[in-house]
């Protein structure tokens, strides 16, 4: 059984791979946290989100797009 020599190419691919799961799976967490707490961003009493945008006519035109979107 012969053994394939670890390159640098296959640390970083291993690495970019660990860091796009964390990324993805932090970005679900943050998303479920915001549902349970009502607050967005890293601190609760510190919003990050725009106060100049109507998040009625965005909400409603994001979804829109989403039911036009196929399955």
């Amino acid at each position: 059984m012969s053994e394939e020599k670890a390159t640098l190419q296959h640390y970083l691919q291993g690495a970019r791979d660990t860091l796009a799961w964390k990324v993805e799976h932090a970005g679900h967490a943050d998303i479920l946290r915001e549902q349970v707490d009502g607050s967005a961003g890293l601190l609760r009493h510190v919003s990050k989100l725009p106060t100049s945008i109507d998040w009625a006519a965005s909400t409603a035109r994001l979804t829109a797009i989403a039911d036009r979107s196929p399955d």
